[in-house]
């Protein structure tokens, strides 16, 4: 069965493409014919042209066929509709290509912050697998040949050179399984909202999380408000698409706050959803009559600030790893050697 939906890569390619097509005088009819280059390509883009179409040939508006063809994110078609009830469907297409550019760069980023570690845990299992089985055993075989049978001092350390290496080992393979099980989580919608609450609640991953939350968040407001709507009801949508509970907690208080006369910026710097120096721009922007400027321009910076912490994090994680195994194999060896520094210490 061929594949309709498109991904966040996709989508951006065909907002932009969209955008442009239509801010030259194109119908959107005759854009997407243009786009739809090669119907019977088994790609989700090439087929979403030829499902939009039909729609559009049956006699459906051009927002409303991409809700009935079901091809673009939710979030997108109803901006789509918002935008062409508005008459701005021009520039919620850039807005929401800027969108899922973004949306694009920090799921590479967080693929990168689960599988880099995990690459490095399954490595760190090879290695302390192979150190139980091999190494520690050379040792175990070195003390009967000198000794005939393990005396109990060496036999201790020894034995504690084995709990440690296994104590090791499995801990590094249940983060490993943990990491694989999240990684397989991931592709379905229900599991990536377990995978994000776990990474919310990790404090290692905590900040990150956030960072991203309010990257989506921005990018959402920002598109709102280039599809027409107000500051206050843009706040309210946007929300809506926030699974970060802190996050979400911090929008509801704000709406409600807006709700009572309190500006978006008072609002965002009384909660804390954005810092200071961020929230004052949206005020610039709202009192020169360039809100939708203001938040696209911070929609960039926010979603920088979750780039970096996706970067920072697994910059982080890789010397704590790799302090993990240092230690471990040190332990390991230097409880397994002990006894025979000893031994050699009385045969000399």
């Amino acid at each position: 069965m061929r594949k309709t939906k498109m991904d966040a890569r996709a989508t951006s390619l065909w907002c932009r493409n969209m955008a442009m097509l239509l801010a030259a005088g194109t119908l959107p009819e005759t854009a997407l014919e243009i786009l739809q280059e090669d119907a019977s390509a088994e790609t989700a883009f090439e087929a979403a042209q030829k499902v939009i179409l039909e729609n559009m040939r049956q006699g459906a508006p051009f927002a409303q066929a991409v809700q009935k063809g079901n091809v673009l994110p939710l979030y997108a078609a109803d901006m789509l509709a918002a935008g062409e009830k508005s008459g701005r469907t021009e520039q919620v297409l850039n807005r929401l290509a800027d969108y899922y550019d973004r949306q694009d760069i920090l799921e590479k980023r967080v693929r990168n912050a689960v599988t880099y570690p995990l690459f490095l845990l399954l490595l760190m299992c090879l290695v302390l697998a192979f150190l139980v089985a091999e190494i520690v055993p050379v040792f175990t075989s070195v003390y009967e040949s000198l000794s005939g049978a393990l005396i109990g001092s060496a036999y201790t350390y020894v034995a504690a050179a084995k709990v440690v290496a296994w104590i090791a080992l499995a801990v590094t393979m249940l983060v490993s399984i943990a990491l694989l099980v999240g990684i397989l989580l991931r592709r379905t919608e229900a599991g990536e909202r377990r995978m994000a609450l776990c990474l919310e609640k990790f404090p290692l991953t905590a900040k990150a999380s956030e960072l991203f939350a309010v990257s989506r968040m921005m990018d959402a407001l920002a598109a709102y408000v280039a599809s027409g709507l107000d500051g206050d009801t843009a706040v309210q949508q946007a929300s809506l698409v926030v699974t970060h509970t802190e996050l979400k907690a911090k929008l509801d208080t704000c709406v409600e706050q807006m709700q009572t006369g309190k500006t978006i910026t008072q609002a965002f710097v009384d909660n804390r959803v954005l810092p200071s120096l961020y929230a004052r721009a949206i005020q610039s922007g709202a009192r020169s009559g360039k809100l939708d400027a203001a938040l696209a321009q911070l929609a960039e910076l926010t979603g920088r600030d979750a780039e970096d912490a996706a970067s920072q994090l697994i910059e982080n994680i890789e010397p704590l790893l790799t302090g993990f195994l240092t230690i471990v194999i040190g332990v390991t060896l230097l409880s397994a050697m002990l006894p025979l520094v000893g031994i050699l210490g009385a045969i000399g």
